[in-house]
């Protein structure tokens, strides 16, 4: 699984952004998620995260990302596309909530990462 750091640079660019646009009257959410079972790929990317100042979530399955997910909004989402391998349905789930605004607030951005090297 590769994730370079011209991807992480560009997602976090995106979360930044999308964060920006929300409503300036609240403080834009630094918070970010990152759901990857991996634990190589997402020590990577929790690193590069944090090198662009994004407080970092790491969760390891779906139900602990449901968890952190309950306590606070994420400016965005970092989920292993694999998610729907054998959790019933709950990475899709997990996808929607996260991308449904909460409480009038902007929606999460959802980035979905593959360990594939081509499509």
């Amino acid at each position: 699984r590769l994730v370079t750091k011209a991807m992480a640079r560009q997602a976090a660019r995106r979360a930044r952004m999308a964060a920006l646009a929300a409503d300036t009257a609240q403080p834009a959410p630094v918070d970010v998620l990152v759901l990857d079972g991996d634990d190589a790929t997402r020590a990577e990317l929790v690193r590069l995260l944090g090198r662009f100042g994004f407080h970092v979530h790491e969760a390891l399955d779906v139900r602990q990302a449901e968890r952190f997910a309950e306590l606070a909004p994420f400016a965005a989402a970092f989920l292993d596309i694999r998610l729907d391998d054998s959790d019933g349905g709950a990475g899709i789930a997990l996808c929607e909530r996260l991308h449904r605004p909460v409480r009038g607030g902007p929606s999460t951005a959802v980035v979905l990462m593959s360990p594939r090297l081509r499509p």
